[in-house]
């Protein structure tokens, strides 16, 4: 399966991105809300964490795709991506929205450790958003500025899920967690390499320095889902 990732071509990983993640993040997240805790008496509680991250993970699907259009419109300097962006932007918004419900939901002592901090920092990070797009509308500013507000905002998500593997119980429940996070991390790294993909088929060449950004991207991607195979039970595999 490695080998066919590194092999395929960026369009069809984009075609990839789009279906097959969405879906095994939703399996996954419960598999994890089912095997999390045993104790009864601590369920309510973890379970607002567990469903948290699924909030997550479908928030970082969205930010990814929005990402990704985002770096195609830039790349053709407005000419395309246009409508996908007016499209892709009411679903994130949906997935914002979602995120700031349950958020508002949780009490502050139900996070781990540092929770409530990276929580409080998506949503500084979110509350920018608007100005960021305008930004990339009016073509103001360039594709790495534009990434690196996303990759930020993802990179944040992505460790809060990391560290919830910190109030699971079991050894079973720790490695299924890591091998969760693991699998986000990859999945992003994907996500980055569909926009810097979609930059260079929109402008017809790489800005520079992306063609090797590109490459080591897809360095990284083999060693999450390394950890993901290492850490995964046959019944996530």
């Amino acid at each position: 399966m490695l080998r066919f990732l590194r092999t395929m071509s960026i369009k069809n990983k984009v075609k990839m991105l789009s279906f097959f993640p969405l879906v095994f993040i939703i399996c996954m997240s419960f598999y994890i809300d089912m095997n999390l805790y045993n104790k009864e008496t601590k369920l309510v509680n973890v379970n607002q964490i567990v469903d948290l991250n699924a909030k997550i993970a479908l928030l970082l699907h969205e930010t990814q795709k929005e990402r990704g259009s985002s770096s195609g419109f830039l790349g053709s300097k407005g000419a395309k991506f246009k409508d996908t962006l007016v499209t892709q932007r009411e679903l994130t918004n949906k997935n914002i929205e979602e995120f700031k419900k349950i958020v508002a939901k949780i009490p502050e002592k139900n996070y781990p450790q540092n929770g409530k901090v990276l929580v409080d920092d998506v949503l500084k990070q979110l509350s920018n958003i608007q100005s960021m797009r305008s930004d990339i509308d009016s073509l103001q500013i360039d594709t790495k500025k534009a990434l690196a507000y996303y990759t930020d905002l993802n990179s944040t998500l992505l460790s809060f899920v990391a560290i919830t593997s910190t109030i699971a119980e079991s050894e079973s429940s720790i490695k299924n967690i890591i091998a969760y996070y693991n699998f986000l991390m990859a999945k992003e790294r994907t996500g980055i390499e569909r926009a810097i993909g979609s930059n260079a088929f929109a402008a017809k060449t790489f800005a520079p320095g992306m063609y090797v950004k590109y490459l080591g991207l897809v360095n990284e991607q083999k060693i999450f889902f390394d950890a993901f195979f290492m850490y995964a039970g046959e019944n996530q595999t």
